[in-house]
């Protein structure tokens, strides 16, 4: 028997294809620091000009794109800029990285926290937390100024400060509130910090809670440096050989996270 097409499945699939279009033009206005050129926008895009130009025509009357006939450019239209103040208004950060600390607990079962860079205090709070399912659960408190220089979670933010930030913290800094360790020297900080910054994520053993061994990736927004994403492991729990998995989660959790906050690194 002979298999005929569905009636109109040519064009649901390229109507399908407009819309996958329309979207990628969205969202590259969206994400440009700067407004882009047709040619700008079918060189990113890998798409004619003409198909370019047909589609923001479909985008302009709807407000998703705005086209600038004196410089030639696009910007984001304005109902596309209430868009994003709406939900902005709707979703707190919290809100927004809950899902994927959620991911993080659900492979490896151990608590995984947010927390965000105090640059006033320069010190670093927990804003969001998901705990694990075991009894012993390691947490830190939500809301309260934590310092910078000691465990994982702060030296992933201080990895990306300006060097005169980082200087300001190690000149204020206490030993650590675990084992009363000193400060160390502005030369190894550096040093570290230089790793840290190099690999991407960080881990300590013990520095902000006992027998804790502590993971950490850098959070990005828009703007910079947000905070860290960070899971510590009770050292009765931790293997040698789970190194590896938890950097592996660690690290995708940041850079899942930057990405929803804006970051275009």
């Amino acid at each position: 028997m002979t298999q005929t097409s569905r009636p109109g499945a040519a064009r649901s699939g390229e109507s399908l294809g407009t819309v996958a279009r329309a979207i990628e033009i969205i969202r590259t206005v969206a994400d440009s620091p700067r407004p882009l050129s047709l040619t700008e926008l079918s060189t990113t895009l890998g798409l004619p000009t003409s198909t370019v130009h047909r589609l923001t025509r479909l985008l302009e009357p709807q407000g998703m794109v705005r086209y600038d006939a004196e410089t030639r450019l696009y910007h984001p239209g304005e109902e596309l800029l209430r868009l994003g103040f709406l939900l902005s208004s709707r979703w707190s950060v919290e809100e927004l990285a809950r899902p994927t600390l959620q991911r993080v607990v659900a492979a490896c079962d151990e608590t995984c926290q947010l927390s965000r860079y105090l640059p006033e205090q320069r010190s670093m709070m927990f804003v969001e937390q998901v705990r694990c399912s075991h009894p012993l659960a390691f947490t830190l408190p939500l809301f309260q100024p934590q310092p910078l220089l000691w465990g994982s979670s702060g030296r992933g933010i201080m990895a990306h400060l300006p060097p005169a930030e980082v200087e300001a913290v190690l000149a204020a800094a206490e030993a650590s509130p675990v084992a009363g360790f000193a400060p160390p020297s502005a030369e190894k900080l550096n040093e570290d910090l230089d790793r840290i910054r190099e690999r991407g994520w960080d881990r300590t053993d013990g520095e902000k809670l006992a027998h804790a061994v502590g993971f950490a990736a850098p959070v990005f927004d828009a703007h910079g440096i947000h905070g860290s994403v960070a899971t510590p492991v009770p050292t009765a729990r931790y293997s040698p050989e789970d190194h590896d998995r938890f950097v592996e989660l660690i690290v995708t959790a940041g850079q899942e996270l930057s990405r929803l906050l804006g970051h275009q690194g």
